[in-house]
């Protein structure tokens, strides 16, 4: 999902996101820095129904959200979605190999 900013707004009053397996979001926070708590809000909100995960350490810019009741992560599957996407991905970055 990339609306250009719009994303706290859909998320936030989209009755019908139960029914999306996952979800790929593009927080645009930084066209406006008064939507962090909104945005915070909106990823407390998800955890009843979906496992966040926050690929950047810094920002809300790539957040992917898998429902648990259509998608079931068990805990090895989250714990190597951040190991290996989050974290080797972005010591790759950093290192400059990938």
């Amino acid at each position: 999902m990339d609306i250009e900013g719009e994303e706290v707004p859909v998320l936030g009053e989209t009755p019908c996101l139960h029914v999306c397996a996952q979800m790929t979001v593009e927080f645009h926070y930084f066209l406006d820095p008064k939507s962090v708590p909104g945005i915070r809000a909106v990823i407390s909100a998800t955890r009843t129904d979906f496992h966040a995960v926050r690929f950047s350490s810094y920002t809300f810019g790539d957040m992917l959200f898998v429902n648990q009741r259509l998608a079931s992560l068990n805990l090895w599957q989250r714990v190597w979605l951040r190991l290996r996407y989050k974290y080797a991905r972005g010591l790759g970055r950093v290192l400059g190999t990938f």
